[in-house]
C-alpha cells in the first residue's frame, strides 16, 4: 500500500495559500445573491438568470486572463474546491429524494426509467464533439446533461485538472446559460403544438437540473396558470428522481458507455480530420496513466482536517447565500447546514473505508437519502432542517469556485 501524499505539507499551508480564494468567493456570493434571480420575458418564453451565473462570471473575470486577481496556481487550487462545495448540494438532493421516497416508488416506470432515455443523446453528441476536434474532453462533455451532480462526479472520478473535467465544466457553464433560454423557449414551442398533455410537459421539465427545471416550469405556468401547482409538483418529483437516479446511471452506464464509444470512434474521426489519433498513438501513455491513476488520486487527497475546514467554509458560504438571497437568518439555517455538512463529512469517511469505490458525491446522495427515508427515526427533523436551505443557496459558492477555476482559459 502506497503512502498517501497531499497537495500541501499541512492544513495551515493550504489555508495560507487559498485564503484569497475564500474571501473573494464570499464577496461574489454577496454581490450575486444581492442581485438575485432575474426573469426576462422573451416572446412566449422567459429567460431566468440565477446567482450562480453572476458568481461564475465574476470568478472567470477575476482570473489571470482578465483582471489578474488570481494567478495560475490559485486557479488550479480553486478547481479542487469545486468538489467540496458541491457535496452539501448533493446531500440536499439526497434528502429531497428520501423525503419523496414514497412518491418515487409509486411514480411508476415512466418517471423512474426516464433517466435511461438520456443515454441516447451520447450517440449523437459524442461524434459531433469529436468532429469539432475534442479529444478526451468529449467524454466529460457528452456523458450526460452535465449539471451539478454530473460535474461533481466527473471531477471526483477523473481529477479536477483532467481533460474530462474540463469538458464537463465547459458544458456546465455554457449549458447553464444557454440551457435556461433553450428550455424556456422549447417548452413554450412544444406546448403550442398541443401534442402532449400539460402533465407530460411538467414531468419532462425535471431533467436533473434545478435551473433548467425552473425555466421550463416558469414558462408552463404562464401557459397553464390554472394548473401551475400540479405542474410544479410533477416537475419537482421528476427532478428529484432524475437527480438521484442520474448519478447512478452515469456511474454504471453513461460514463463507461461514453469511454467505450470514444475508443471506437476517435480513430476513424481523427483520420477524417487528418490529424493524429490520440487513441492509436498514445496506447502506452494511456495505459501508464491508468496504471498511475491511484497516484493521481493520492496527489489530490486531502486530510480529514482539510475536508472539515473546507466544508465549514462551504457551510458559511451557504448561510451567507441563504441570508442575502432568501432572508433566512443564520440561526434558522444552522441545523440544515450542520446536517448537510455532516452528511458530506460522513461521505468522505465512507468513501475511504468502504471497498466499493464509488465517488464521494454518490455516497453524499445515498446517505442523504437514507437519513431522510422512513428508516431514519430523525427523518422529520432532517427534512424540516434541510428545507430551511433554499435549493439554489449552495450553488452560488460552487459558481464562484468554478468560475475562478477556468479563469486562465
Amino acid at each position: 500500500m502506497k503512502k498517501e501524499t497531499y497537495a500541501y505539507p499541512s492544513t495551515m499551508d493550504r489555508l495560507k495559500a487559498e485564503y484569497k480564494i475564500f474571501i473573494l468567493a464570499f464577496v461574489f456570493i454577496v454581490i450575486a445573491d444581492s442581485i438575485g434571480q432575474i426573469q426576462v420575458p422573451l416572446g412566449p418564453g422567459t429567460l431566468i438568470l440565477f446567482p450562480i451565473f453572476y458568481s461564475l462570471i465574476m470568478g472567470v473575470l477575476s482570473g489571470p486572463e482578465v483582471l489578474k486577481i488570481f494567478n495560475k496556481k490559485e486557479v488550479k487550487a480553486a478547481s479542487k474546491l469545486v468538489i467540496v462545495a458541491i457535496c452539501p448540494f448533493i446531500a440536499k438532493l439526497g434528502i429531497n429524494a428520501g423525503a419523496s421516497i414514497e412518491v418515487i416508488l409509486s411514480a411508476g416506470p415512466a418517471l423512474i426509467l426516464q433517466e435511461i432515455g438520456n443515454l441516447g443523446t451520447i450517440f449523437l453528441a459524442l461524434p459531433f464533439a469529436l468532429l469539432l476536434g475534442l479529444k478526451r474532453e468529449a467524454i466529460g462533455a457528452t456523458h450526460s446533461i452535465n449539471r451539478e451532480s454530473n460535474l461533481a462526479l466527473i471531477t471526483d472520478m477523473f481529477g479536477p485538472d483532467s481533460p474530462e473535467t474540463r469538458g464537463s465544466l465547459s458544458i456546465y457553464v455554457v449549458g447553464g446559460m444557454v440551457g435556461t433560454i433553450y428550455f424556456g423557449f422549447m417548452t413554450t414551442m412544444v406546448a403550442a403544438l398541443h401534442i402532449f398533455h400539460p402533465y407530460a410537459l411538467g414531468m419532462a421539465s425535471g431533467v436533473g437540473a434545478g435551473i433548467l427545471m425552473a425555466s421550463a416550469t416558469a414558462s408552463l405556468a404562464l401557459i397553464y396558470p390554472d394548473m401551475s401547482a400540479e405542474l410544479s409538483a410533477l416537475a419537482s418529483t421528476s427532478e428529484t428522481i432524475s437527480g438521484i437516479t442520474g448519478i447512478y446511471v452515469a456511474i454504471f452506464i453513461g460514463i463507461p458507455l461514453t469511454k467505450k464509444l470514444y475508443q471506437l470512434l476517435e480513430p476513424p474521426i481523427a483520420r477524417l480530420r487528418r490529424e493524429p489519433s490520440e487513441v492509436l498513438e498514445s496506447r502506452k501513455r494511456e495505459m501508464a496513466a491508468v496504471k498511475n491513476q491511484a497516484d493521481i488520486r493520492e496527489e489530490r487527497l486531502m486530510r480529514y482536517a482539510e475536508w472539515g475546514i473546507l466544508l465549514v467554509i462551504s457551510g458559511l458560504g451557504i448561510a451567507l447565500a441563504n441570508f442575502i438571497g432568501f432572508d433566512v437568518g443564520f440561526m434558522e439555517s444552522l441545523p440544515g447546514i450542520l446536517i448537510l455538512l455532516g452528511i458530506s463529512a460522513a461521505a468522505v469517511v465512507v468513501s475511504k473505508l468502504v471497498p466499493l469505490r464509488l465517488p464521494i458525491v454518490a455516497y453524499c446522495s445515498i446517505i442523504g437519502l437514507l437519513v431522510a427515508s422512513p428508516l431514519c427515526p430523525a427523518r422529520e427533523f432532517v427534512i424540516a432542517s434541510a428545507n430551511s436551505i433554499n435549493f439554489t443557496a449552495p450553488l452560488t459558492l460552487v459558481g464562484a469556485y468554478a468560475g475562478i477555476s477556468i479563469g486562465d482559459h
